[in-house]
């Protein structure tokens, strides 16, 4: 357990999402002094599961409307789907629409659209030019049924059923910046496929399909790391799915830390510049 909670206060990240959170974590983790102070903003979601619940821990302040628990609808069922929002700094780049200039509504499909970091000399031309606001970011946090207790020989169509219900719970992705992860219970392949299939079925012009699939993937790219601790399961179980008009992903690896049964997954993103 201290290796675990050691392992989030020195993660250095902004935003940490936890799964198979019980009311004891969360007794432990607000006692934990410096984890407390690094994240003024912590939400737990308890599920009478004991290893059901989510939490999610920010540096900036947090909010929740809902969650999909779909226990009943499939096959034994398994754990909810939560969305939350989180408030983070966004840095805006002058416009070099004339229309957007002139105050009218930004077009968030704009291929355009500039971005962060292209090059140092760029990138140090743009940060003074630029402001810096607060956007509401959305998180999907999923955690996708096992092979067991679930029926084995239907298990993909079941975790297709869990991905379409829990996928409701979004705002449309190019409206809002968007970050969908957790723990899949399945490797690369098959994983990217399931969350693809639902960006398409959001497109309704066919012509935007082909976009649509390119545009949001893994952040871990074709690469395959091992999230689990196991050695008979060395699988990439855990994935973080972002949406490429909104982030440039800088950095993604998988440290072995903690104590936990899955090591964490762990991403670097960057906004990409929009007038919002």
């Amino acid at each position: 357990r201290q290796s675990t909670l050691d392992a989030i206060a020195n993660s250095n990240c902004d935003i940490v999402c936890l799964q198979e959170c019980n009311v004891g974590w969360e007794e432990w983790i607000n006692k934990h002094e410096k984890i407390s102070s690094i994240y003024p903003h912590t939400i737990f979601l308890h599920h009478r599961w004991m290893y059901g619940g989510k939490a999610i821990l920010s540096k900036y302040p947090v909010r929740y409307d809902k969650n999909e628990d779909v226990s009943q609808e499939v096959f034994w069922g398994w754990y909810p789907g939560w969305r939350t929002e989180v408030l983070v700094p966004w840095l805006m780049l002058p416009s070099t629409n004339e229309q957007q200039k002139k105050g009218n509504v930004s077009n968030h499909n704009n291929e355009k659209s500039q971005q962060l970091f292209s090059t140092e000399e760029e990138s140090e031309k743009q940060q003074k030019q630029s402001t810096t606001t607060a956007t509401w970011i959305q998180i999907l946090h999923l955690h996708l049924r096992a092979i067991f207790p679930s029926n084995p020989i239907d298990i993909h169509r079941q975790r297709r059923k869990e991905v379409a219900t829990h996928w409701k719970l979004l705002h449309p992705i190019n409206l809002q910046p968007t970050i969908v992860l957790g723990d899949f219970n399945t490797a690369s392949g098959p994983c990217t496929r399931f969350v693809t299939d639902y960006v398409v079925q959001q497109n309704a012009d066919a012509a935007c399909k082909q976009q649509a699939i390119s545009k949001f993937s893994s952040v871990f790219g074709k690469k395959r790391h091992t999230t689990c601790r196991w050695k008979f399961l060395k699988f990439h179980y855990d994935h973080i799915f972002v949406d490429e008009l909104w982030w440039n992903v800088k950095n993604a690896h998988v440290p072995k830390t903690g104590a936990s049964d899955h090591y964490p997954a762990v991403a670097m993103l960057i906004p990409v510049s929009s007038s919002l």
